[in-house]
């Protein structure tokens, strides 16, 4: 079985001295794996870096098979873009690792990887304020969400219906809440960023971001993070899902 594809390369690992196992997100076909090799000549040397954007043919001689990837060419060298900003690396880092982590092979995914494709060129766009990009990358992890099956719903008040003065979210329905609805029981809610709810909103301040990045954070730990099972390799995952985002708080609060 042959085909072509682009993507994102998520995962490398070095198979022997000079082949590797490489993992791919790619638009057709979803999470994808397969084995290189030459890792080390020069023509690859820039080209299997985590965020890259590659074009290639797999060859397998049965589906379930792991194949390998041949005639690769570099579309967009993301990693050079991000890897001198701190933040924008954790920013990216962390969403390569939930989709390395938690997404089965051969899933197609089209929506998300063109969003996931266009977050990882805006990382080196100097026009692309900090605050935006972490607004993105929380819109990114709500998206992620929904294409594993645990969406958050802002499209109206779990309790009134209103579609209006939406501020919270609710920890166990997922579901947004009115302000008028949730008042009493803030303490007990997640708050709801403008930027969330409104496209055209540029209300980006650190406490919008804060508020942004807890509310996507308790939703990957409650229904990802934590609910996986509890081997060695899931919590060394949940690790490093962790370290990044907890990285990327840091950087906002100072």
């Amino acid at each position: 079985m042959k085909y072509s594809d682009c993507g994102v390369v998520i995962s490398i690992k070095k198979y022997g001295e000079k082949s590797a196992i490489l993992k791919v997100f790619s638009k057709e076909r979803g999470v994808c794996r397969g084995f290189v090799k030459f890792l080390n000549s020069k023509k690859n040397a820039n080209i299997f870096q985590i965020g890259n954007i590659i074009s290639f043919d797999h060859n397998a001689r049965i589906e379930d098979s792991l194949g390998t990837f041949t005639n690769f060419d570099l579309i967009e060298n993301n990693c050079s873009k991000f890897i001198f900003n701190k933040l924008r690396t954790n920013c990216a880092k962390s969403i390569i690792s939930i989709v390395d982590n938690y997404f089965l092979e051969k899933e197609p995914f089209h929506f998300l990887y063109t969003k996931f494709e266009n977050f990882l060129n805006n990382l080196g766009l100097f026009s692309y304020h900090d605050s935006q990009i972490i607004a993105e990358f929380i819109k990114l992890e709500l998206i992620i969400l929904e294409c594993l099956g645990y969406g958050v719903d802002f499209s109206c008040c779990v309790v009134t219906n209103s579609r209006v003065n939406l501020a919270f979210v609710s920890p166990k329905s997922a579901h947004a809440v009115s302000r008028e609805a949730g008042e009493k029981f803030a303490h007990k809610l997640l708050r709801l960023p403008e930027f969330l709810i409104d496209e055209s909103s540029n209300a980006f301040d650190d406490s919008q971001l804060i508020d942004g990045l807890n509310l996507s954070g308790f939703f990957l730990k409650k229904y990802l993070f934590i609910e996986q099972s509890p081997s060695q390799s899931a919590l060394s995952n949940n690790f490093s899902n962790n370290f990044y985002r907890e990285n990327i708080l840091k950087i906002i609060k100072n």
